[in-house]
This record gives structure tokens, C-alpha cells and sequence, in this order.
């Protein structure tokens, strides 16, 4: 039913009783939202491939108007697209436990862990539905989100990547499969001179999925970025030569 979208100028809008009525989602009383459509298009992609509506609320004031009509609404919830993800948007797979007590999610947290080296990162491992999903992403929890926001506001910046963020590794992706098995042949090192100085090429890649995460929502700065693409080149020239 569509009877509540307006449409103008080619761009369609909607009322918030409108947008509730249409989704299945309606007894939480949760609004999806976007504000980037580039920047969030992997979460958004998840979302929209599942058949729930999305919001795009990309306005300066939009990230100001929405605690307004919360306060207005106490029912209403406005989530933006990459601050969590659902369990219809996860597949439930069953894992078989090997000899030590370690499943593949234990073995890649544990990974992940051990290659990004950073307490305040959390790691997530989940089976994201859809052959587009991407091995990696970058949440951060909506409520801190918006202190972020409103920090980088008051200091007349653009918003950056908070140190406390997640990290959701999707174990259904090939590149994660692969770098699981790569960590489990002992014999493939990155430098073969010596094995104590350098991080095995399983760690080497874990580090880059996470640039490619933060690199997607705009978290490396000018010598990061230059240095991704640089890695980016150096990876795929070791995973030639296996």
C-alpha cells in the first residue's frame, strides 16, 4: 500500500504513520534510515535485499530533526542502517567443534583478535544472507553514533570513525574461508627469512579486511589510504605466488 508516499520533483516521501503501516517490522515501532548512500551501501544493500524499507535521510538537519521526533514519538526508534544487523539478515549455521573446543567462529574471532591487536575494536562473526554480502563491515551502535556526531558537530568537523567500534566479519564470504585455511598451513609465511619477525599471510590479510572496512565508511585518513593501496598490491602478488 502506497497510498501514503508523495511524490515531487521525482523523490518520493512518505509519513511516519505511512512508513510503519508498510513494514513488517511494525510492532517494534523501528525506522530505518540512511544518510549515505555510498558510505552505507553494503549495510543498506543487506537491508533492502531482505524487503525492508529504507529512509534516506541525508539532510543537514536530518541528524537533528530525528531525536526531536523521538522526543514527539516515544514509541518511535530511528536506526540507521550499519548500527546493528538483524537475525533475518544472518544465516544460522551449524558448526562442528574440532579436537581443541574451537568452532570456525571461535577461530576467526581469535584470528581477527590477534591481527588488528586493538581492545577497544570488537569483533563480530556472523553468516550474512546474500551471494553480495561483503566479507567485512564497520558498525557502530546508534546511540554512539550520535554523541559522535554531535561531538565532531560542536567542533565543526566532519564526524570520523570512534575508536570503539565493531568489526562484523562474515564467515560465508570466500576471502574469510580462505583466510581461515591459510592460517591453518603453518608452512605459508609472509617473508621467508624468518617467521619471528613477520605476521603469517593470514594475519596480513585479516588486517587488510579491516581497512577495507573502514576504508568503505571513509575511516583512513591521506597516509592510510595511500598505504591501503600499496598492501592491496603487496597481498595479491603473495597470493599469486602460493
Amino acid at each position: 500500500d502506497l497510498d501514503d508516499v508523495f511524490n515531487s520533483n521525482g523523490i518520493a516521501f512518505t509519513t511516519l504513520e505511512g512508513y510503519l503501516n508498510r513494514t513488517k517490522d511494525n510492532n517494534k515501532k523501528r525506522i530505518l534510515y540512511c544518510t549515505d548512500e555510498n558510505a552505507q551501501q553494503s549495510a543498506l544493500n543487506l537491508w533492502t535485499s531482505s524487503g525492508n524499507e529504507v529512509l534516506m535521510l541525508d539532510g543537514v538537519i536530518d541528524s537533528q530533526f530525528i531525536p526531536w521526533l523521538e522526543s514527539k514519538n516515544s514509541e518511535l526508534m530511528f536506526q540507521r542502517v550499519d548500527s546493528e544487523l538483524d537475525k533475518d539478515l544472518k544465516e544460522e549455521i551449524t558448526e562442528i567443534v574440532d579436537k581443541d573446543g574451537e568452532n570456525e567462529t571461535d577461530k576467526l574471532r581469535s584470528l581477527f583478535k590477534n591481527s588488528i591487536n586493538n581492545r577497544e575494536i570488537t569483533i563480530q562473526i556472523d553468516s550474512l544472507k546474500g551471494d553480495n554480502a561483503p566479507p567485512s563491515m564497520i558498525l557502530l551502535p546508534e546511540q554512539m553514533r550520535r554523541i559522535n556526531d554531535i561531538g565532531a558537530l560542536m567542533e565543526q568537523k566532519i564526524p570520523g570513525l570512534p575508536d570503539n567500534h565493531v568489526l562484523l566479519i562474515n564467515k560465508k564470504h570466500p576471502l574469510v574461508k580462505g583466510i581461515l585455511k591459510i592460517s591453518e598451513t603453518k608452512k605459508i609465511i609472509i617473508d621467508e627469512t624468518a617467521e619471528k619477525t613477520h605476521d603469517s599471510l593470514s594475519n596480513e590479510i585479516a588486517k587488510h579486511l579491516y581497512d577495507m572496512a573502514k576504508n568503505s565508511v571513509g575511516g583512513l585518513n591521506a597516509s592510510e589510504l595511500a598505504n591501503f593501496n600499496i598492501k592491496n598490491a603487496q597481498i595479491m602478488a603473495k597470493l599469486i605466488d602460493l
